[in-house]
C-alpha cells in the first residue's frame, strides 16, 4: 500500500500539471450521477475513481487511508472543479481554413467520432506546428483548452470576414444588375425611338 506522501506526487495539482495523456485517462472513468441525499458519499466514490486513474492507484487502496489523508488528497485535485483559465497564448498554432486540405477534412469526420478520446490526433491534424504523439500527449490541459478557445476566436474572425466578403460581393452583383438592367431600358428605348 502507498502512502499519502506518495499518492500525491502523482496526481495534479492544477490544470497547468494536468496532461491531456491522463485526462483522457479520466474518460474511462463512469462518474455516477446523485441525489441530495446519497450527494456526498456518491461525490466521493467519484473523485475516488479520479484519483485511482490519476496517480495509478486502486479505489480499495485509497478507501483504506484515514480520511485526513484523503482530504489531503482531495484538496490536491480541487482544481477539476473549475475551468481552466485561459492563456494569452498556446503552443498549439492553428492552420487557417484555407491551409485545410479535403484530406484533413476527412480525418476530421473519422475523429469527430470520438473527439475527447482522440483530441491528441485532432491538434496533431490541425496544428501548423508539427508536434508528435508524444509532444501532444504532453501537453497541460490548460494550454490545450486555451488552444481551443483561440481556435474559436480564429474561426469566428473568419467566418465574419468570409460573411463581409459575401455581402460586399451579394451587394456588387445588384449593382451591376441594376446598372445592367439600365442600360438593358435604355437600348430598349432607343430602338423605339424614344428618349
Amino acid at each position: 500500500m502507498q502512502n499519502v506522501d506518495n499518492i500525491l506526487t502523482l496526481l495534479p495539482g492544477s490544470w497547468d500539471e494536468l496532461k491531456l495523456k491522463d485526462f483522457q485517462k479520466l474518460l474511462d472513468v463512469t462518474i455516477k450521477e446523485t441525489d441530495e441525499f446519497e450527494d456526498m458519499f456518491v461525490g466521493m466514490d467519484n473523485m475516488l475513481s479520479v484519483m485511482s486513474k490519476l496517480a495509478g492507484v486502486e479505489v480499495k487502496e485509497l478507501e483504506a487511508l484515514p480520511f485526513a489523508s484523503l482530504q489531503k488528497l482531495l484538496t490536491k485535485l480541487a482544481f477539476i472543479q473549475t475551468e481552466p483559465a485561459k492563456k494569452f497564448k498556446s503552443s498549439i498554432k492553428w492552420k487557417k481554413l484555407d491551409e485545410i486540405t479535403y484530406d484533413d477534412y476527412v480525418n476530421y469526420i473519422n475523429l469527430s467520432k470520438a473527439p475527447l478520446q482522440n483530441l491528441h490526433a485532432i491538434i496533431k491534424t490541425f496544428s501548423k506546428t508539427v508536434f508528435t504523439e508524444e509532444d501532444v500527449l504532453e501537453m497541460s490541459m490548460r494550454d490545450v483548452h486555451t488552444g481551443f478557445f483561440l481556435l474559436r476566436k480564429m474561426l469566428l474572425k473568419s467566418i465574419r470576414r468570409m460573411y463581409r466578403q459575401s455581402a460586399m460581393a451579394l451587394a456588387w452583383n445588384r449593382v451591376k444588375q441594376a446598372w445592367n438592367n439600365l442600360l438593358h431600358i435604355r437600348r430598349n428605348r432607343k430602338g423605339k425611338g424614344v428618349n
